[in-house]
């Protein structure tokens, strides 16, 4: 006679252990706070940096030290792109909520594209303490966006261009390139898509190139007179 196997049913959770206490849980949340690779960080309303996470510094550029207690704005919003962040979080204290897509200035003057999510956090009594935002970078996925529909436009055309092209998009990064650009530099399309456009550059130059082609999307003009200091 065969003998008939129980199961316990399992308790909510049990199986993770991941509530056995409330000291416990905050151990958990801190911890993947800290291990998350998006920017998450903490606000005053006036934009003063309270908190700055460990995938703020990887992503951003700048270590916890060289943020909290500085403008948010001053360290990684573009100026045309000042009031557009300002007026997010002035939703977000509002309405609770605030999610957007936008462009962030990293330490070094690359940009990236990041989807930023705007939150007000309040006490028991309604007040606001503070407002957290997650910035997530989106930048290859905005690259192979970018790259899909110039390639269907302009494939063709840059094939029977006998000089090397190659288009980026307003971070910098390659989106399009056409086989002569393979040959000139040794390089094949895949090792060269979705790359900052300094890895094209001697080594010399591209530390501060990184500034100047910044520049030519938002100042046109310094950007010119950077090239002609640069490649004089």
């Amino acid at each position: 006679m065969k003998q008939r196997r129980t199961f316990r049913k399992r308790k909510p959770n049990e199986a993770l252990n991941i509530s056995g206490s409330k000291k416990h849980d905050h151990d958990l949340g801190g911890l993947l706070v800290e291990t998350s690779p998006d920017a998450l960080i903490a606000i005053a309303l006036d934009g003063t940096v309270l908190f700055w996470s460990a995938g703020a510094e990887a992503t951003l550029g700048y270590t916890k030290e060289e943020a909290v207690g500085h403008l948010l704005h001053d360290l990684v919003v573009p100026p045309d792109l000042v009031e557009e962040s300002r007026k997010a979080t002035r939703e977000a204290s509002e309405s609770g909520l605030t999610v957007y897509e936008s462009i962030r200035r990293r330490k070094d003057g690359s940009v990236i594209y990041v989807n930023v999510t705007e939150k007000a956090v309040r006490d028991n009594q309604g007040r606001l303490k503070f407002i957290a935002i997650s910035q997530k970078d989106v930048t290859q996925l905005k690259v192979i966006n970018h790259g899909k529909v110039l390639e269907a436009r302009y494939r063709g055309l840059l094939e029977t261009v006998p000089d090397a092209i190659v288009i980026v998009n307003n971070t910098g990064r390659i989106v399009l390139l056409n086989g002569q650009t393979e040959e000139l530099f040794g390089y094949q399309k895949e090792d060269l898509w979705g790359k900052p456009i300094e890895i094209l550059l001697p080594e010399r130059f591209r530390k501060g190139h990184v500034a100047h082609r910044t520049h030519y999307f938002t100042e046109p003009k310094k950007a010119r007179e950077g090239y002609q200091r640069v490649f004089a």
